[in-house]
This record gives structure tokens, sequence and C-alpha cells, in this order.
């Protein structure tokens, strides 16, 4: 943590006044009047940083609260997550839906969400969910498993990342011209 903020590594809650607090990211939802009072406050960081091996290098933090617990986000930079935020909400709303209808609620069908808290246009934060797997990798096990009898798995990997690349570019694209 020190490599990338010094401020971060050394910041601990008690070192600041009675009445400064920092909330954990994350807590507002717009559904309902914020209870700041009731939000977590984050206490300090972990001073271990994992840096992913993605294009953007993106971070994961941990923050701990006062509520005693670890919470995780992956920082991201290079990135405007604004459009991602807005895809959580729908998924949100798209939950609500599924709750109030009978039959989706006999089947517990919902969306599992996360927070994405966009800082500027560039940088955000994601809250991290565990034992989750990017695309890439879910391509490459599926691929593996319908190929296992021919034994050539690096040829098959080979073969999802182009998939993966060509799907990130067709959906790009279409990003891009809207």
């Amino acid at each position: 943590m020190s490599e990338f903020s010094g401020w971060l590594d050394q910041f601990d809650s008690s070192n600041l006044s009675a009445d400064t607090h920092i909330e954990i990211p994350g807590q507002y939802d717009g559904l309902s009047k914020p209870q700041p009072l009731q939000h977590i406050k984050i206490s300090s960081f972990d001073s271990d940083l994992l840096v992913m091996g993605s294009l953007r290098k993106p971070k994961r933090l941990k923050i701990r609260g006062n509520d005693e617990i670890d919470h995780s986000f992956l920082v991201k930079g290079g990135e405007d997550l604004r459009l991602d935020q807005r895809v959580q909400q729908l998924f949100s709303v798209m939950n609500e839906i599924l709750r109030n209808d009978p039959a989706c609620q006999k089947r517990n069908l919902s969306i599992t969400t996360y927070q994405v808290v966009p800082m500027t246009s560039k940088v955000g934060m994601l809250e991290w969910l565990q034992n989750t797997k990017p695309i890439k990798a879910i391509i490459e096990e599926e691929i593996a498993k319908k190929s296992s009898h021919s034994g050539n798995h690096s040829i098959l990997s080979i073969e999802a990342a182009k998939i993966h690349e060509q799907w990130l570019t067709t959906h790009s694209s279409r990003a891009a011209r809207t």
C-alpha cells in the first residue's frame, strides 16, 4: 500500500477529530433518505494491496470498517464507471420486479448486484465480490470441458482468448457509437 499511497497506508480514524469520519463507499442507494449516522465508517486500510494482472492494473483495496469487517473494493483507473453504475441500478429495479412477481418469487429469481462508485470520469471503485470469475476464464473452462479429449489445452486457451477479444471488440464499438 505504501508504494501507492502513503496517506492510505498511514490512515487511522483514531487520529481524526471526534466529529470527522469518512464513510465506506457505496452506502447510498437513492431509494430512501440517507442515514449517515448509521453508515459504516472507515477505521483503516489493509496494508496489502492486490494488483490485478489485466491491462490497466486495477487494485483490490481492503477497507476496515468500524463494524469490524473488511470491505473490499476494486479500484479502477482509466475507465468511466458511470454506465456500470447505471446497469447495476437497472438490475436493482429488475430485482424489485422479480420480487413482486409471484412466479419469480416462488423460484427465488434475482440478479446479484454490486456497488459501483464513480469518483471521476476516469477513476472509480467496484464492490469486490468473492468467488467470481472473469468472462475469459469461464470461456476457457467451457472450451476445455468440451474438448478435453483432444489434450491440446494451450490452443484452446488461445482460441478462448480470441473469442473473448472478438466479443469485447464488437461490444466496445457498439458502446462507442451510442
